[in-house]
């Protein structure tokens, strides 16, 4: 134990020793961390969201989206759409606001929808319920709001929560759980900004009787024939194709969380390995002196360790502001159990690094060490 103990004092003697060696290791480690901690962050979001997916078995229930432009025009495509002899129909208006809770303020993603949105999408509640009252409506006196589970999650909402956005004060009236919405906030849709820069129009239509996805499609252009469609599908093969795009996307971001994993640990082996053919000399002096080749591979080890709890703790403190400092508009959500398996990533790499340092310490004589070769 205290020979353990003393190989520690002198791994973070040596790692500390130069300065500039340090900073260089550490500000590479943190930025290899920032890409594998992203990835897992959307793929712990899409495996909690796609726990609750309920593809929606109605054949006469219909999505489209118009193209993104300005203005609150949501009344008037509501009077249109009145004329296709539409049985159900709402319209859900996507843009980007404010949100402010305690001493927290970000941009977020948020929906001006009616309640009806609960019965189009099949939300899954976690809380509360899907109410967006007005505040002259609302028992409490304050307009309602609806949060995305991992909107919530990531800033400590409950029902009963009050947040305020855009200026606006709202009570937290429910939580829900869906694969198409999260990381998203709903509003009434009678508080959709006039000015806001508004993101889409998305259309939730209800047949009377099953028809084609193209004769809506058809009807809509009569419509709205200065608008572009982006598409017109049925809810439930939209939200199959979403399931499969979620699947694939996941996998690329595995992959180039994988791949970023690779590459810091290649900048970092490259600058440790530096570090050693600067320390040979160092080395052969603690050997001729009595150190065991073992002793120089546990100081290693516990330098390169240093080294990825160092960046490990700079990417704690630091990835919440960066986080929710980026307007993100969806597919993330700040989670804590990401960092032990970061943390167990780093560890893992480091020991790797230590182990082929440590092998070319035994294979290299003590008289090559003591020339530098």
């Amino acid at each position: 134990m205290h020979k353990i103990g003393y190989s520690v004092y002198l791994s973070c003697h040596n790692a500390f020793s130069n300065k500039k060696i340090f900073v260089i290791v550490i500000l590479s480690y943190f930025v290899g961390l920032l890409m594998p901690f992203y990835c897992l962050a959307n793929i712990e979001v899409f495996t909690s969201s796609i726990s609750t997916i309920d593809l929606i078995d109605s054949e006469n229930t219909y999505t489209a989206a118009l193209e993104a432009h300005y203005g609150n025009e949501g009344a008037n495509i509501e009077n249109s759409l009145s004329s296709l002899g539409l049985s159900d129909y709402l319209v859900v208006t996507e843009f980007h606001g404010f949100i402010q809770t305690g001493d927290t303020s970000a941009k977020v993603a948020v929906s001006g929808a009616g309640e009806h949105l609960a019965d189009f999408e099949r939300l899954v509640m976690i809380e509360g319920s899907f109410s967006l009252r007005e505040a002259a409506d609302a028992p409490e006196g304050e307009s309602e709001c609806v949060a995305a589970h991992s909107l919530a999650k990531q800033y400590g909402l409950h029902v009963g929560s009050h947040i305020t956005l855009n200026g606006i004060s709202y009570r937290v009236a429910g939580i829900v759980n869906n694969f198409n919405h999260y990381h998203t906030l709903f509003i009434p849709r009678a508080h959709v900004p006039v000015t806001a820069d508004l993101l889409a129009h998305d259309l939730y239509l209800r047949y009377g009787e099953p028809t084609d996805a193209g004769q809506v499609s058809a009807s809509l252009k009569k419509v709205f024939p200065d608008r572009s469609l982006r598409s017109v599908r049925r809810a439930s093969d939209a939200a199959e194709q979403m399931l499969r795009d979620g699947v694939s996307r996941s996998a690329v971001i595995l992959l180039v969380g994988a791949v970023s994993v690779l590459i810091a640990v290649l900048n970092i082996f490259l600058v440790i390995s530096g570090k050693y053919e600067d320390n040979k000399k160092n080395i052969a002096v603690k050997l001729a002196l009595g150190a065991t080749r073992s002793d120089i591979g546990t100081e290693l080890f516990f330098e390169n360790v240093l080294f990825v709890c160092m960046a490990n703790l700079l990417l704690w403190i630091t990835s919440p502001v960066l986080i929710r400092s980026v307007p993100l508009r969806a597919d993330f959500a700040f989670s804590w159990r990401i960092y032990p398996v970061i943390l167990g990533i780093s560890v893992a790499a480091a020991a790797v690094m230590s182990i082929f340092l440590r092998n070319k310490v035994v294979k290299t004589s003590l008289a090559a060490l003591l020339k530098g070769d």
